[in-house]
């Protein structure tokens, strides 16, 4: 939907801060037996994952977009970790010493910036040589006026008055770059999606193989919930198997009854997201956010990235999409979340273990 019908459906009423909310009484806490435990993966997984990643046929995307606030102004991936190196660094060097190990091929990689981000990554990927890999492909996603809370265009003084149109863009920006072509020439069948700042999601043949033996169209990680935890949770939704983003949690609704956690690590088979994306029908919902920008509210419009998984599973019938529980820490640990310089301080050592 263009930006300009999107302004008139928040003028109107149709599309409000509060229309993506959904009642309580249509969540349900997501069935446990629906859930495969990555820790109980059979040694045929993790055989179709080598056989999978040594013909060349996975590849990655990584979020390093934003607005490149939460760090003093400065873009988080090329921020220090430890010792020196940057998330960007730690995550690449990981991904090397992996194909290393495995004796597998350079994995392809994506990196998807946003505007606030590009200039200062490119030049920092430049500096180092990417890093001695060959095949990073960088592209930016498309950012979109902000408004006021009465529908006008917001005008800053600092030169805030666009912002990335969300994570959920990802799948339209892979088709527009020309990413999802270029992989399929060069054998991709799947990918995965995963945050910059977490840098638990590395890559593990067990997993690989499970989710392309399933031949389910995405898969999506979980991780067990710690009392108090809020965020993007597995759910069922009138009936159907999916994960809720915060946003859509009314303030009221006790998140603590639904015991699975969605660290944003999410994985697709890459025809099945290049046809939903190409398809002039489709879609994931656009939500309205609040964000405050030199002391004033101002409007936003943002899709979701696990939205996608309600493009596969439409109905309560439907069962297109794989769950897997993954460890949350230890030297396994898949969810290792860095969302501000306080939240480093506290994953700094956890993170250095999880990496050595």
């Amino acid at each position: 939907m263009e930006f300009e019908k999107l302004r008139q459906a928040y003028i109107s009423g149709e599309l409000t801060p509060k229309s993506h909310v959904v009642n309580a009484e249509r969540i349900l806490p997501f069935p446990e037996n629906k859930i495969v435990d990555f820790m109980s993966l059979p040694d045929s997984d993790r055989e179709a994952g080598l056989a999978l990643l040594k013909k060349g046929a996975w590849a990655r995307l990584v979020l390093n977009g934003g607005m490149a606030t939460r760090f003093g102004g400065k873009v988080k991936g090329i921020c220090e970790v430890y010792e020196g190196f940057s998330f960007l660094e730690l995550k690449l060097n990981h991904m090397s010493r992996m194909e290393a190990l495995l004796g597998i091929p350079e994995i392809p990689v994506a990196l998807m910036n946003s505007p606030a981000t590009h200039q200062k990554t490119m030049d920092y990927l430049t500096e180092k040589s990417f890093f001695g890999r060959k095949k990073i492909t960088v592209f930016v996603q498309v950012d979109a006026p902000r408004l006021t809370l009465e529908g006008k265009l917001f005008e800053s003084m600092e030169g805030k008055d666009r912002a990335p149109r969300g994570h959920g863009d990802f799948l339209w920006a892979l088709e527009e770059s020309g990413t999802f072509d270029e992989w399929a020439k060069r054998g991709v069948s799947h990918f995965d999606f995963s945050n910059i700042d977490n840098l638990g999601a590395a890559i593990e043949p067990s997993l690989l193989g499970a989710f392309v033996n399933s031949q389910k169209m995405m898969g999506v990680e979980v991780v067990r919930k710690n009392p108090g935890d809020a965020g993007g949770a597995a759910c069922l939704r009138d009936g159907v198997k999916g994960v809720l983003e915060s946003i859509y949690f009314d303030q009221v609704f006790d998140q603590d009854i639904l015991p699975f956690f969605s660290p944003n690590n999410l994985m697709y088979c890459l025809k099945s997201l290049q046809n939903f994306a190409k398809d002039p029908n489709s879609a994931i919902p656009w939500n309205v956010v609040v964000k405050k920008v030199e002391g004033q509210e101002v409007l936003q419009f943002e899709r979701i990235a696990i939205d996608t998984v309600y493009a596969f599973n439409k109905n309560s019938s439907d069962d297109n999409v794989a769950f897997f529980l993954v460890p949350r820490e230890g030297n396994q640990g898949r969810f290792y979340p860095v969302k501000s310089p306080d939240d480093l301080e506290k994953m700094r050592d956890k993170i250095k273990e999880r990496l050595a």
